[in-house]
């Protein structure tokens, strides 16, 4: 198997192992990479790939168990396989991973932007569909919060914006959190904008919320 084949099943074990029980395979796999790295003549940018979404794996077990300096150090590690490779998605990888730790939420959105912008272009669906779903995750959080004060009519919209992409995302449960959120907002604040965003998370909405889908079809009219 191929390094970056290798770290591919690591990322599905992901799925079905704790981290404790994979953070061993994954340490091992990284020290197995970066010791062919410096003999692999020819292969250097392929092991470079895979020692980093390693590395990124790395981090973030390290930081679901709570030792979050070593998640930052495997982050930096992953951060310079994407500057050394010139792998864009590897690069937003590490961006997106990092923003996890971020204490401020305007800073975790300004890493994902980054992100974002690493993964625009072709060949890039799967990672940027991911780094999207983050980023409207924490734009979503943010918007959230500003719900207890003053919300502007381009606030409004752009709440509602958020749902509408959460919602086609299929993000089911947190568009649908950020689509009550924004019916509040709409029935406070009334706009003409709001009111077609209204209209379209109406009709991605799941069966299961049809009052909700009323109230926003209301709000639309």
């Amino acid at each position: 198997m191929s390094g970056q084949g290798a770290s591919g099943a690591l990322h599905i074990s992901e799925n079905h192992l704790t981290a404790r029980q994979l953070q061993g395979c994954v340490v091992a796999h990284l020290d197995a990479v970066t010791a062919v790295l410096a003999r692999a003549f020819g292969h250097e940018k392929e092991l470079c790939i895979a020692a980093g979404e390693t590395a990124a794996l790395a981090g973030w077990i390290a930081w679901d168990l709570g030792d979050h300096l070593a998640a930052r150090s495997y982050y930096r590690v992953t951060a310079d396989c994407a500057d050394s490779s010139g792998h864009p998605p590897l690069r937003a990888l590490a961006l997106a991973y990092a923003s996890y730790g971020e204490a401020v939420p305007v800073r975790r959105l300004e890493l994902l932007e980054r992100a974002v912008a690493c993964v625009r272009g072709p060949g890039n669906a799967t990672v940027a569909a991911w780094i999207h779903a983050r980023h409207a995750e924490e734009a979503a959080a943010v918007a959230t919060r500003r719900l207890g004060g003053e919300l502007s009519d381009s606030g409004v919209v752009i709440l509602g914006d958020l749902a509408a992409a959460l919602l086609a995302g299929g993000d089911l449960d947190q568009g649908v959190h950020v689509a009550r959120q924004f019916a509040k907002a709409s029935d406070a604040r009334p706009n003409t904008m709001g009111r077609a965003r209204a209209l379209t998370i109406a009709g991605r909405l799941p069966r299961t919320e049809g009052e909700l889908a009323a109230h926003l079809r209301r709000c639309a009219a």
